[in-house]
């Protein structure tokens, strides 16, 4: 149990807890992966998208083995972790994915199984997710392969990249258009 304390960063009470996303599907961060909390919820399954956190035994897991960097192809998950995600909701059983923070990895796991199971377009996809976990932030480079990938799925996107000149980089549209939203990409983009 010891172990686990190491990866205790959380820098919020927000992150602290499981963001229930849909029905029986969870996101949180890595401290929050207790026997508690998976007895709490119920837990059959854990989605792990770090590199370095120990799996847990006696439950259907699966390591998705990335950093949190634009330059990972995470996009090379996305159907894997869509399809475990389906597999075990549709078994009845509950789900939980985390990545250290529950912030970019794994939020972006769970926007692309909204895509691919839930038919869901990237933008209803990321505003849901928000709305279940407000901090949410997919780095840039995730979301440049969110995209690919609803283009792969739907052959059309809702969302684009553009350039920003305040941060530098291309961000989706939807930030630049609803200021709200600005402030908080933009301290992702700034990493």
């Amino acid at each position: 149990m010891n172990r686990w304390k190491s990866f205790s960063i959380c820098r919020n009470k927000e992150e602290q807890h499981f963001s229930q996303i849909i029905d029986r599907l969870y996101l949180t961060s890595a401290n929050n992966i207790t026997d508690a909390n998976l007895f709490k919820y119920r837990i059959t399954h854990i989605i792990n998208a770090t590199r370095t956190v120990p799996l847990r035994r006696k439950f259907r897991c699966l390591r998705v083995n990335i950093l949190d960097s634009a330059m990972e192809q995470i996009s090379t998950h996305f159907d894997m972790v869509a399809d475990f995600i389906n597999d075990g909701l549709a078994c009845g059983g509950s789900v939980v994915i985390h990545c250290i923070s529950g912030i970019s990895r794994s939020s972006t796991l769970v926007i692309a199984f909204l895509m691919k199971h839930r038919n869901m377009s990237l933008k209803d996809a990321f505003d849901l997710t928000r709305s279940k976990r407000w901090f949410i932030r997919p780095n840039i480079g995730f979301f440049k392969q969110l995209v690919e990938y609803e283009k792969e799925l739907f052959k059309s996107n809702t969302v684009r990249m553009v350039w920003c000149e305040a941060s530098q980089s291309h961000v989706p549209d939807f930030i630049l258009e609803d200021k709200s939203n600005y402030k908080y990409f933009y301290l992702c983009v700034k990493k």
